[in-house]
């Protein structure tokens, strides 16, 4: 059991380095860096997410978590995954963002600031 507590300590460790690294790369193409934290937290889980569970994880109000992630869905980053008998607003990452969007998103400089 101990061993079990350590390894999750350790991916927990690994994937906030991951967040921070994707939220500091996001920031330096103009994405606001709590966006970039709310991005990065859905492509690590490995299931959609809702609006409580990102705020339980990252600890922000429901009310940046919602503006966050519409603007992520409005460029295309993250998109909208339907559960049946679900009223919550599931979402998942465009994995693909990270190879390619990013680079469009620094082309079109302050136009595209979120």
């Amino acid at each position: 059991m101990e061993n079990e507590q350590h390894t999750r300590d350790e991916i927990d460790r690994i994937h906030s380095i991951i967040k921070d690294g994707i939220a500091d790369t996001m920031d330096i193409y103009g994405v606001n860096r709590s966006i970039g934290q709310l991005y990065a937290t859905l492509y690590l889980n490995e299931k959609p997410m809702n609006l409580n569970e990102l705020r339980d994880e990252l600890g922000m109000s429901k009310g940046s978590m919602s503006i966050g992630v519409r603007k992520l869905m409005e460029e295309n980053i993250i998109h909208r995954v339907y559960r049946k008998g679900e009223r919550k607003i599931f979402t998942k990452p465009n994995e693909t963002f990270l190879n390619s969007s990013l680079l469009s998103l620094h082309a079109d400089g302050k136009e595209n600031e979120m």
